[in-house]
């Protein structure tokens, strides 16, 4: 499936070697860490030339694994609550 992903859609992946860390959603997203923060970088908008300060979000390591712990109950309540 990801193998397909890439075919079709190529065009919106990350092609590079500049980032370090756990590649999400195909190759466009990374998920870094360092100390007691995690650090999710879009490479394809910073490629593309979109400002830094738009592109990545920071969060503590604690609240990350609850939010990734618990994905399916925050997809729900984000659904209920929009």
């Amino acid at each position: 499936m990801i193998h397909i992903k890439k075919e079709k859609f190529k065009y919106l992946l990350y092609d590079g070697n500049k980032y370090e860390g756990i590649f999400l959603e195909g190759n466009q997203y990374l998920l870094s860490n360092s100390a007691s923060q995690v650090l999710i970088i879009d490479m394809l908008s910073e490629e593309l030339g979109v400002d830094k300060k738009n592109t990545r979000i920071q969060l503590d390591k604690e609240p990350f694994i609850e939010l990734v712990t618990h994905t399916k109950q925050i997809l729900d309540w984000l659904k209920e609550n929009r």
